[in-house]
């Protein structure tokens, strides 16, 4: 895959492996993440978030997670939907903006806080740190930097 400043094909160059010609992509997906040409990940974690909500809805749909100790509930996110929306992000996490203001916006958060304020009965318009404070919760971004910093080999 070419990357390159705009998310177009890098038409005019032809790339050939053992004679074969190397098909000319906009995007690639390696190890369950999608890359596009400028390298942005925002459709890998689009992705990635819309599997955490499943995983969410599937845990809905066997348990009432409403009606369950806030410790469970917190630890039933953290086995089945956490991995999946941190899924690779030693590789992503790197781009993402370290202002948690824009962090809310994100997808990958937006799911945490869904099943914050579905846990709570809040209205989606209810405030997302206070929810994540009710919750004992932090963001997500968070967890994604700590991966990053143990994956750096400095301890």
């Amino acid at each position: 895959m070419v990357f390159q400043k705009k998310n177009k094909l890098a038409n005019g160059y032809t790339f050939k492996y053992n004679d074969d010609l190397v098909e000319n992509v906009s995007h690639y997906t390696y190890l369950g993440i999608k890359i596009s040409g400028p390298g942005d990940f925002t459709n890998g974690t689009d992705i990635l978030s819309i599997k955490a909500k499943n995983a969410l809805a599937a845990l809905r749909k066997r348990l009432s997670i409403e009606k369950l100790p806030l410790t469970i509930v917190n630890r039933l996110f953290t086995s089945f939907c956490l991995p999946v929306c941190t899924y690779a992000s030693e590789v992503w996490g790197e781009w993402l903006k370290d202002d948690f203001s824009y962090w809310d916006k994100h997808n990958i958060e937006k799911t945490h806080l869904h099943f914050c304020k579905t846990f709570l009965r809040v209205n989606k318009k209810a405030s997302n740190i206070g929810c994540r404070a009710e919750m004992g919760r932090f963001p997500i971004k968070i967890d994604i930097d700590i991966r990053k910093y143990l994956n750096t080999g400095f301890t």
